[in-house]
């Protein structure tokens, strides 16, 4: 077949090679005579045929295929557990904790207040960035805001490395973190920060502090300070409060743990005291002016850092 097919393609070029002098010649008497024979199609016999026995099949070749298949399936399965088995044994180095506040400032985050959880007798500043403890119904009603406890939660959730500072005034405030589903109702320990496992919190009072994480209370030493400073990373779960005065970093508390859900700063604030000021003279007579000393949060205002990860909800 292959040699006939090859005779028949060289009859061809051959006719192909007259064709291109014809196209030149000025005798049009010979390129008449000559063109019929040229054109004629050439005569071929008959191409043999190929027959295909019945019993023919490609059922081993189907088999050995599938045979390939289950082996290479089985092999890349092995080769998955090998590798995940060692990846287990790696040892992953983890970024050096920071050590001064410059250092701490790289992953500074700005948290503000969220006013759906409230409490009715927290005011909020105009930014969301300092709650004050009040007597007056603020807020209507919301099914995230804490009804019985003088709480709010901020808006960010913070699943990276995060850092924020607080400051504080007055009888005592809880500087928290919290899961969102802690419970906003009542005065149960499902809903007050560090009573139960959704949230972890620093107590500050200005007789000390102490660390309550599940009902559990740690005592907790270290230099008195209005200002603490609140260092996360969420995915190696550290918590870590720090006492800060001017540059200084004093850390209170280390938590180490696993957290499984993403982090939101929160804030409990325990009430207002009276206090007296000194006498003031307004012409011959002398009042002594009552002077409200409140117990509120601010939210320090930090540089942005570069590598912390608040998602706002």
């Amino acid at each position: 077949l292959q040699e006939q097919l090859e005779q028949e393609i060289a009859e061809l070029k051959r006719r192909c090679s007259e064709l291109d002098k014809f196209s030149t010649t000025e005798d049009h008497i010979e390129f008449l005579q000559s063109f019929q024979f040229v054109c004629a199609p050439p005569v071929s016999g008959d191409l043999p045929r190929v027959t295909v026995s019945p019993q023919c099949s490609f059922e081993d070749v189907r088999k050995t295929l599938s045979a390939l298949k289950d082996q290479i399936e089985d092999a890349s399965k092995t080769k998955l557990i090998q590798i995940s088995e060692t990846v287990q044994d790696v040892d992953f180095l983890k970024a050096p904790e920071p050590r001064t506040r410059t250092q701490f400032l790289q992953y500074a985050c700005q948290p503000t207040l969220d006013p759906n959880t409230a409490h009715d007798h927290l005011s909020l500043s105009e930014e969301h960035r300092v709650a004050t403890r009040t007597t007056v119904n603020q807020y209507p009603h919301h099914p995230d805001r804490f009804n019985a406890l003088h709480q709010v939660l901020c808006r960010e959730a913070l699943c990276g490395r995060s850092y924020w500072e607080v400051q504080w005034s007055g009888r005592g405030v809880d500087i928290a973190v919290s899961y969102r589903g802690i419970s906003r109702k009542g005065r149960g320990n499902n809903s007050m920060f560090g009573h139960n496992d959704k949230s972890w919190s620093l107590f500050c009072s200005p007789s000390g502090y102490y660390f309550l994480h599940s009902n559990k209370r740690t005592a907790v030493s270290g230099p008195h300070s209005s200002t603490i400073g609140v260092y996360l990373d969420h995915r190696a779960g550290t918590l870590s409060f720090y006492s800060v005065s001017k540059d200084t970093m004093t850390l209170l508390h280390k938590v180490q743990t696993t957290f499984t859900e993403p982090l939101y700063p929160g804030f409990w604030i325990l009430g207002s005291e009276m206090g007296v000021t000194e006498p003031t003279a307004l012409g011959k007579k002398l009042f002594l002016i009552p002077q409200l000393v409140e117990d509120f949060i601010v939210l320090n205002h930090l540089p942005n850092g570069s590598d912390s990860n608040p998602e706002q909800l």
